[in-house]
């Protein structure tokens, strides 16, 4: 669950960030669909757990929060150096959808 810390900022426990691309942007302002946003959370966390702390961080009721979709981004293979090579971490994203007509304030860009 999300917890404040001492200066009021809220603290998330199961999501790393709010992820804000051009396809996240368009799937917010279409008025006809439901509201979808993206979260990088962490890779153990449970769909449960997920919706669970959206719930509790942005104030949202019962059943404005539609569905929680998961999925994990492998590791891409990076150079470094002549002969040595690399992955970057995974990665776990998060789709959320609300119902329609609810949005969230806090995450609407202008």
């Amino acid at each position: 669950m999300s917890q404040k810390n001492k200066t009021g900022a809220v603290k998330w426990n199961v999501i790393q960030k709010v992820l804000f691309t051009e396809k996240s942007y368009e799937a917010q302002t279409d008025d006809k669909k439901p509201s979808v946003y993206y979260f990088q959370v962490r890779r153990d966390a449970t769909k449960t757990e997920i919706k669970r702390e959206v719930e509790a961080a942005f104030d949202l009721k019962k059943g404005d929060l539609r569905s929680v979709r998961t999925l994990i981004r492998p590791g891409k293979f990076k150079r470094r150096g002549r002969q040595r090579g690399g992955y970057t971490p995974e990665r776990k994203k998060a789709v959320v959808t609300l119902a329609a007509g609810k949005n969230i304030e806090s995450l609407q860009r202008s």
